[in-house]
């Protein structure tokens, strides 16, 4: 009998650790969800809510707290998101050692602007390197679906770009020879949409990722907008 009075104590005990586990897990998802402000902003005549906790690289990183939510819509030139990689997560409490780590680690950085968001820069970035001298500018190996040209100089970075020209970006990344950098990476830029230029930048590991992240980053902003 004793025996049995036991087990029904020890299935009692391991039932409510385990209640307060779930309990206190879906606090943290909650605090991670719903403890943060709404940023309203507009760019380019597109309007959009943006929680506080997309804004880490640029708010709670360097001041220590987390902006509050806005009333008024502002009108903004430039606006900066921090994710973390492979799935675009913004900041979560659970997440918060990933964010601290030295370097680029999982973290993706970007912007939206204004500024820079001309017709035609694509093609002229091209044409720069089409036409460059083949003593300055190297044509490297294919690389991921990726064209690469090598400058000759002292550069730091290279420049790939999609062999597929319908698609509208241009890469450019540390230089494997350039041991200066601790932690190599690779900056994007292209086109959100029309008058709005989208530039991000990443960990070189990611590079083999670099459509699927480029297709997941527009779709996870687009999500913000406004309808």
């Amino acid at each position: 009998m004793k025996k049995i009075h036991i087990r029904l104590f020890i299935a009692a005990a391991a039932l409510a650790i385990t209640t307060i586990y779930i309990h206190t897990k879906k606090n943290a998802e909650l605090n991670d969800t719903e403890s943060y402000g709404i940023l309203k902003i507009s760019l380019s005549g597109t309007k959009f809510d943006i929680p506080a906790n997309y804004t880490y690289g640029k708010t709670k990183e360097i001041f220590g707290n987390w902006p509050t939510g806005s009333i008024e819509r502002s009108t903004e030139h430039h606006f900066t998101f921090s994710l973390l990689l492979p799935k675009l997560i913004p900041y979560r409490n659970s997440d918060a050692a990933s964010w601290k780590i030295l370097g680029h680690g999982d973290r993706l950085e970007a912007s939206i602007s204004i500024e820079g968001a001309y017709s035609g820069w694509l093609q002229r970035h091209r044409r720069r390197y089409a036409e460059a001298d083949p003593e300055q500018v190297e044509r490297g190996q294919d690389l991921y679906g990726l064209a690469t040209y090598i400058g000759r100089g002292r550069e730091s970075t290279y420049a790939l770009l999609p062999l597929d020209e319908s698609i509208q970006l241009a890469i450019d990344c540390t230089k494997d020879t350039n041991t200066d950098t601790p932690s190599p990476g690779c900056s994007v830029t292209t086109n959100y949409k029309p008058g709005i230029l989208l530039k991000y930048y990443y960990s070189k590991k990611y590079l083999p990722l670099w459509l699927e992240i480029d297709k997941n980053l527009k779709q996870t902003i687009s999500q913000l907008e406004l309808e």
